[in-house]
């Protein structure tokens, strides 16, 4: 899932004028649209693969973005923490933990959602009640974040200053710069690169040679 991710993101990337948040969201149905060959593919296919590439860039976007210290996926969460917190083994809600560089934990959970062209996409009160319950009765938390890529969240009376919401509105203005290390470019980059481009180029120049740089250097496309 993680290497699909991020090969899905380098051919993305690579495309002209486009909206990366959309492509992301095709990323994601594509997966789960591909055609299945036999029994086993069919029982494999189910929309919880949408959930878990949407889950993978969530982990990613919070450590990259947010600029967390660290940031969990819920099973992975160590076991002096989830004492800390007043967890329980079993996962009720919450799909990620995160902790900043003041040791301050955020409560996180991904929600994806199908969009239709032309209308706006909500997230309920009752998709979010579990996660609210179990992030106000653990903790304490910095945050209790929503992230999703639909267009808002409902929530049942005021939103608290622990209350955040990560939508598709928010996903949309991530630069391209941040893309790139969302999609793991930054791990093959070295001062070679930088010390080979022109002062002349064009932002896009510079996108397109920086991708062919990678695409060489990895052999990710």
């Amino acid at each position: 899932m993680n290497k699909y991710l991020s090969n899905e993101l380098v051919k993305s990337i690579s495309k002209p004028k486009i909206i990366m948040i959309d492509e992301l969201i095709n990323i994601c149905e594509s997966f789960y649209n591909k055609p299945a060959h036999n029994l086993q593919d069919l029982k494999n296919r189910n929309t919880k693969l949408k959930g878990d590439i949407f889950e993978e860039f969530c982990y990613r976007y919070m450590k990259i973005c947010y600029q967390l210290k660290e940031v969990w996926y819920y099973k992975d969460v160590p076991i002096e923490i989830k004492e800390e917190l007043n967890l329980t083994k079993n996962d009720m809600g919450i799909d990620f933990i995160g902790i900043n560089n003041k040791n301050e934990y955020y409560a996180i959970q991904a929600k994806y959602r199908k969009r239709k062209k032309g209308k706006k996409t909500g997230i309920t009160w009752k998709q979010l009640s579990t996660f609210y319950a179990l992030a106000l009765k653990t903790g304490p938390y910095k945050k209790h974040i929503v992230f999703t890529n639909a267009d808002y969240v409902r929530h049942i009376g005021k939103k608290t200053k622990l209350d955040q919401t990560i939508n598709y509105n928010v996903l949309s203005k991530v630069s391209h710069f941040d893309w790139m290390k969302i999609a793991n470019y930054d791990e093959s980059f070295d001062e070679s690169f930088d010390e080979s481009l022109d002062e002349s180029l064009s932002l896009e120049q510079i996108r397109l040679k920086r991708l062919l740089y990678f695409e060489q250097k990895n052999n990710v496309i």
